[in-house]
């Protein structure tokens, strides 16, 4: 492909530029289907998510993708802002959805084993979508999106730890997305504070700058809910698919109904069940 630069004053006559030559090719799309293609193997390829239900993990991501799509144009963000957030948010979307399908697996740890393994998934999914991006050029937006994106999931994970151990005794829908809204408000807030002591405590020229502290919270506030919605329609899918929500469940240690005790009950029948043995008669 030639590009040519032109340019048409009038009566001084139209004049072009020497045409630079620009090579294309379809590797070069190769990075941009990297996030797709690792869902795509997580889904053939591990056993537990070899079930028709465990593709429907793509229906809250195409969602969010979609409703981000609409509102991005109209937020007042400059090209670089634009990007750094775009990058934010299909980054964690991806990563919940990598998150969802390897649920199993965090599922049988406990403890700090069970939230840091939730986080290396998510960190590295993160690292995934910096690659998918920018390929191995670290640009000028890498360190802000990797600040924030690493924020947002210690905000979910926290969160979604958090309001689980507080829905275990007695667990309803709208019990813990209420926990959830508040404790990721709760949580998201005071890591913004945190975050801004140590820098004060580092950068003294900003120690008397009050205004600071003031709009910390407000900061917070936005980012927590933020990370709210971006994980509501993960969440609305346990609402839906008995598949999800038995793995919803499992993950982070909910009591589960007799109902969903059966559908995994008879999860675990269709795995284990041997093929029907074809006797023969003489």
């Amino acid at each position: 492909m030639k590009i040519v630069a032109w340019d048409d004053p009038g009566s001084l006559g139209a004049s072009g530029s020497e045409p630079t030559v620009y090579q294309w090719k379809l590797r070069y799309q190769a990075p941009g289907l990297l996030g797709w293609g690792i869902l795509l193997l997580l889904l053939l390829l591990f056993k537990a998510n070899r079930r028709p239900q465990a593709w429907l993990v793509l229906i809250p991501l195409i969602v969010l993708y979609f409703i981000w799509s609409l509102i991005l144009p109209i937020l007042p963000f400059v090209s670089e802002e634009a990007k750094t957030f775009d990058q934010i948010v299909t980054s964690l979307g991806l990563a919940l959805a990598i998150l969802w399908l390897l649920g199993p697996i965090p599922a049988k740890l406990s403890g700090a084993v069970f939230f840091f393994s939730g986080l290396g998934i998510m960190t590295a999914a993160g690292l995934l979508s910096t690659f998918t991006y920018n390929g191995t050029d670290f640009s000028p937006e890498t360190a802000p999106f990797l600040i924030i994106y690493v924020f947002e999931v210690l905000v979910m994970l926290l969160g979604l730890t958090v309001a689980a151990h507080f829905c275990r005794k007695r667990y309803s829908v709208p019990r813990f997305l209420g926990q959830l809204a508040l404790w990721m408000l709760v949580l998201s807030i005071g890591l913004i504070l945190v975050s801004v002591a140590v820098v004060m405590l580092l950068q003294s020229a900003l120690r008397d700058d009050w205004e600071i502290w003031l709009q910390a919270p407000l900061v917070g506030a936005i980012l927590g809910g933020a990370s709210y919605l971006l994980i509501l329609p993960f969440l609305s899918l346990s609402c839906f698919s008995s598949f999800h929500r038995e793995r919803f469940y499992r993950l982070f240690r909910l009591p589960m109904p007799i109902a969903v005790h059966q559908v995994a009950g008879d999860n675990a029948n269709m795995e284990s069940e041997p093929p029907d043995s074809v006797s023969s008669t003489k």
